[in-house]
């Protein structure tokens, strides 16, 4: 009896050996599929995005190895029947999930990250034309990503795997996965906090770098646990620039813009006094409970405000009419095609090095940037600051004279929450279609011809809404164009169409000729414009400013050169833009050669039209002032009067004399850049600007404006 116990307990243990084996080949055989799997998709993912493959594909394949470690675990939890139906769905999820980064990436030329994904996933699907052109196009690498699939159907086939893993297996399989995630982590900190992977990974400074560097699919996580985004790493940066700071004020609280009287131009003395506001930082931090709070108001009491300058107040009592023209570049202005563009962008204010960068979410981004003078956050920071206070819009400035600030966009009223944003920017927003909304916004909604069209025109757009704010006394109108939107082709896009027989004989690329006819709908626009307020004798008194969204992303490389005459730089080049800041009074072009660019418009536009505002409060700078130029891009490259840096490549140009640019400069400008960043976050994350409204006090304007007093020749 006793020796027949032990032969089946010898049997047992052997059958239990013989089973824990079995499971930990199936389990090896689930990880191996896996880890193929990501790998693969990842390997395919850089082929056609980053056309190439190296060294640096090192990490995206270490993490890879641990999705797959993870997934092979996951897939050993449950009764086989579910560990093979959630085997499918991981398969087929982690194909979608390349194949719609993959086209996103072809489409906007940008990673499509976490915020994104959700919050602007209504405004994505209507580019679903253009989207599925990028499917066609990318036909070939969609159909690679689904190739694991195959391997799959015949492991599925094989009775022992997907089994429920033993206890010890999928400890083990725990163990391993976890070892697995936490190797390329341990690689990167071992390569130290001054290497380029460190930053991506802990700052993820640049989303596309990222991707290369160590995988989309990594970015994409990193991404949705907030790396990069928000005010995470608001105390290190805010706290070190506000410690290392050169510079202190020392007047912290200063005095208000209208305190000093305004000379006019023809006085010997200008006044150079700091464009601040009497705001008591001190008392401010000292009642301050909330800790990213007292950090933003201890960042902006250190900061250097801009000075005001000869050119303060040149536009007061004017009118604006202010653009943001959808993918407007350089390259649509052409002397025969587009005569307004070039007149405009030949008088007034020229501004020779003037950029506009392309942000995470593209034309809201774009809007956001002008219009607030702060930098985005990497993700709808448009529509994440919809019910924030921004006291300094351009717009809340002449609604402080009494003048209704309205705003224009001839495609619908609900495209990134337009309706929502754009009235707490101060505007009274108007569209030309509903979109999602129902009828009772029908109220917001004005009457244009061809409203229909894809792009519609701009030059439709004007004409339908001019009359509805040209007939006040003093007035200031936005519009967000659309006629320069993708796709460049003449079939599928209106505008193109319309104008092809024009520009038929340039020596362009057919994508070339497309964008220049398309932007010819904005030319007309603004000649329309110019004429009506010349009627109405109301020219001089009106000031036209117009920059760019975006440059026009969609136009490929080849497009681009070929309307250019030459290789544009892809790191700098690509997105140096026009600023046009026009009135018919200014007969000689002030040329500006300093280095400046979208984050710069919002404080340039309030000097000159007098308004109050504290300079230290916004990202972007005077450019008329004194202080040096900084140009910011969205990966952190950066221009100075002396330098150009490349964050990527952490490359440096001189553009003075290397004597005379120190090691300690380009350390602190470096410095500088990220903590503009982190102060913008922190910005739109805790609303910073409502902390400071018991602070901020406004002249108490009348209803109507006091023109400024200048002598006309010395412009």
């Amino acid at each position: 009896m006793e020796f027949n116990q032990v032969r089946t307990f010898d049997r047992r243990r052997r059958g239990s050996r013989r089973r824990f084996k079995n499971n930990m080949y199936d389990t090896f055989a689930q990880f191996l599929f896996f880890s193929f799997s990501a790998v693969w998709m990842e390997l395919i993912y850089h082929i056609f995005t980053f056309k190439a493959i190296d060294f640096k594909f090192i990490y995206p394949f270490l993490f890879s190895i641990g999705i797959g470690a993870a997934f092979a675990f996951l897939t050993g939890l449950f009764p086989k029947r579910m560990n093979k139906v959630l085997s499918v769905i991981i398969v087929v999820a982690l194909a979608l999930f390349y194949c719609t980064e993959l086209v996103y990436k072809s489409l906007f030329k940008v990673p499509l990250v976490m915020n994104l994904a959700v919050g602007g996933a209504g405004d994505v699907t209507q580019y679903w034309k253009e989207a599925l052109r990028e499917i066609v196009k990318n036909g070939p690498a969609i159909l690679l990503m689904f190739l694991p699939i195959l391997p799959l159907v015949w492991l599925l086939k094989k009775r022992q795997l997907f089994t429920r893993h033993m206890y010890r297996v999928s400890g083990v399989s725990l163990i391993v996965a976890l070892v697995l995630a936490i190797l390329p982590v341990a690689l990167i900190n071992a390569m130290g906090k001054n290497s380029m992977i460190y930053e991506h990974y802990y700052e993820l400074n640049d989303q596309s770098l990222a991707a290369e560097q160590m995988g989309i699919f990594t970015t994409f996580c990193r991404d949705m646990e907030g790396v990069g985004r928000g005010s995470g790493d608001l105390s290190e940066l805010l706290a070190a620039n506000a410690s290392s700071s050169s510079v202190k004020n020392q007047d912290q609280k200063g005095t208000a813009a209208t305190a000093t009287p305004k000379p006019t131009a023809s006085q010997d003395t200008v006044d150079t006094s700091p464009n601040i506001m009497d705001i008591d930082f001190d008392s401010l931090i000292k009642n301050e409970s909330n800790k990213e709070v007292k950090i933003l108001h201890e960042f902006f009491k250190n900061q250097t405000p801009t000075n005001k300058n000869k050119y303060t107040g040149m536009f007061q009592g004017k009118n604006l009419i202010l653009l943001t023209a959808e993918s407007y570049s350089p390259w649509a202005v052409n002397q025969t095609l587009t005569p307004t563009l070039y007149k405009l962008t030949h008088e007034g204010f020229v501004f020779n090095n003037f950029y506009t960068s392309l942000w995470q979410t593209s034309t809201s981004d774009g809007e956001y940037v002008a219009l607030t003078g702060l930098i985005p956050d990497g993700t709808n920071s448009m529509k994440r600051s919809k019910t924030n206070s921004l006291p300094f819009t351009i717009a809340k400035q002449f609604n402080r004279f009494g003048i209704e600030s309205k705003a224009y966009h001839s495609n619908s009223l609900s495209y990134y929450d337009r309706y929502l944003t754009h009235p707490n920017l101060g505007y009274d927003f108007r569209a030309a279609k509903l979109g999602k909304l129902s009828d009772e916004y029908q109220k917001d909604i004005f009457t244009m011809k061809n409203a229909a069209l894809w792009p519609n025109s701009d030059y439709d757009c004007v004409q339908a809404t001019f009359k509805e704010y040209s007939k006040d006394s003093l007035f200031h109108a936005y519009y967000m164009t659309l006629s320069g939107h993708c796709q460049y082709t003449f079939e599928g896009n209106n505008m193109a169409a319309k104008n092809e027989d024009l520009v038929k004989d340039l020596p362009y690329t057919e994508g070339g000729k497309a964008y220049v006819a398309q932007n010819i709908e904005l030319d007309r626009a603004l000649k329309y414009l110019i004429d009506e307020l010349e009627k109405q004798g109301i020219l001089n008194d009106t000031v036209i400013a117009l920059s760019a969204d975006h440059y026009p992303y969609e136009l490929d490389k080849k497009d681009i050169d070929s309307i250019a005459g030459t290789t544009v730089d892809s790191d700098f080049d690509l997105y140096k833009n026009n600023f046009i800041l026009w009135n018919a009074e200014i007969k000689t072009p002030i040329e500006i050669s300093k280095p400046c660019s979208s984050l710069d418009i919002l404080p340039t536009l309030s000097n000159l039209f007098g308004f109050t505002y504290d300079s230290r409060l916004l990202s972007g700078k005077d450019i008329l002032s004194d202080s040096e130029g900084l140009v910011i891009f969205n990966n952190k490259n950066f221009i100075t009067d002396k330098i150009k840096y490349n964050n990527s490549t952490k490359d440096v140009t001189y553009l003075v004399d290397k004597s005379e640019v120190s090691d300690e400069y380009v350390t602190e400008k470096v410095k500088e850049v990220k903590a503009l960043f982190a102060a913008s976050a922190g910005i739109l994350e805790n609303d910073y600007y409502k902390y400071l409204e018991s602070q901020l006090s406004f002249p108490d304007y009348k209803t109507t404006l006091t023109r400024k007093d200048t002598d006309k020749d010395d412009k």
